[in-house]
């Protein structure tokens, strides 16, 4: 968990500003819901406020790395969510080196 406690830092301060104030705004208790969960670090910030948080994240690699940290923290969910039903395909383009590009994927 150390992992997470640096990085919900380093998230808090670069960008996800609301990492700072979840313990304000979410009332403990009951089920919080991530979508596109990434690597977790939303998930792991709701585990510690309140009792079942559900994680929604499409990208095998990051779903199968926030089920691993998060443990008993978390169910993790490898579905994207959406206002349609249906099917598509996650693209995850590759660098030039062979490198997933995990940020600049998408669904087809």
């Amino acid at each position: 968990m150390f992992y997470y406690r640096r990085r919900l830092a380093d998230e808090a301060r670069w960008g996800e500003h609301e990492l700072d104030v979840l313990g304000e705004i979410v009332s403990p208790g009951g089920v919080a819901i991530d979508v596109g969960a990434n690597q977790g670090f939303f998930a792991f910030a709701f585990s510690k406020i309140v009792d079942q948080v559900e994680a929604f994240e499409p990208n095998p690699d990051y779903a199968d790395f926030a089920r691993r940290m998060l443990g008993a923290r978390a169910r993790v969910h490898e579905i994207a969510l959406s206002n349609q039903g249906g099917a598509a395909e996650l693209v995850v383009p590759l660098s030039e080196q062979g490198i997933a590009l995990h940020l600049a994927g998408n669904l087809k």
